[in-house]
């Protein structure tokens, strides 16, 4: 039985297995690379699964940024600011730019926060600077003798609630709805099969997540309204002691203790 070199289609595979107890094949491997990730058959019935992981590569890419840059020391500051910056800004372009600009804000005063419409008119020019260079917010601290006149660069925070479980659904149909999801659909579409599932893991960034870890091991009360061309949907988080999901056609919610995975740790 040929390995797949994908971890995540590994994982579902062994989450198919451990819901439903039916032997799952790898089916992208040599002669069919490009296929779906995995088939199985139940019932009689031949089923195809494409596997995706929902992780936002803007806010992942700026945590790493955020390590490889760490604490920026500036004589030319008298704080200590932790600075927001938007996922998707340049962090080579904001590291150059903020002694300045932080400066700026040192001799205004400012108390710290994201309103800098506050700053209005006297200092506009600023303003605009810091909304261009994709700053979210900056907060002055006193200075110490490990973090002296200096910054943190930071990936702003998403924030928001924490959803229920009947907000899965909707969560799930947007993204199989979605342009990245085009080449899942299609994928799926091409299958040979009877049925036509997607399977996605789930990044710790998205707020469903909390979702899938219910301890109270609740299930949607209401079923997705699947795009065409998919007939059932699977969902697990990239997280140890959670569990997965999975809306079938003809037995509606399922769940069951996901298998152990170290998808957490890797780099995505």
């Amino acid at each position: 039985m040929a390995r797949s070199r994908d971890p995540s289609a590994d994982l579902a595979k062994r989450c198919i297995s451990s819901l439903l107890g039916v032997h799952v094949e790898h089916w992208d491997v040599p002669p069919r690379q490009g296929a779906y990730d995995l088939r199985y058959e139940r019932a009689g019935r031949t089923v195809a699964v494409e596997v995706k992981l929902l992780v936002d590569s803007d806010y992942r890419a700026a945590e790493t940024e955020a390590v490889k840059t760490g604490y920026v020391e500036s004589s030319d500051l008298t704080s200590s600011w932790v600075v927001d910056l938007h996922h998707a800004a340049s962090w080579r372009r904001a590291r150059r730019a903020l002694p300045r600009l932080l400066m700026e804000l040192e001799t205004l005063g400012w108390a710290g926060g994201g309103d800098f419409w506050r700053l209005r008119s006297v200092a506009s020019g600023l303003r605009v600077r810091l909304e261009n260079l994709g700053v979210d917010s900056a907060w002055p601290v006193e200075p110490t003798k490990m973090h002296p006149p200096g910054f943190y660069l930071m990936p702003a925070s998403w924030g928001g609630g924490v959803p229920d479980v009947d907000a899965l659904p909707e969560f799930l149909d947007q993204q199989l709805a979605s342009e990245p999801m085009s080449k899942l659909r299609q994928q799926l579409a091409a299958a040979s099969t009877d049925e036509r599932h997607a399977f996605f893991i789930v990044g710790w960034e998205h707020m469903i997540i909390g979702a899938l870890t219910d301890a109270s091991e609740a299930l949607p009360a209401k079923a997705p309204d699947l795009v065409d061309g998919v007939d059932a949907v699977w969902v697990t988080p990239m997280t140890t002691g959670s569990r997965v999901l999975a809306w079938l056609p003809d037995e509606g919610w399922m769940h069951a203790p996901a298998p152990t995975t170290d998808l957490a740790r890797r780099e995505w």
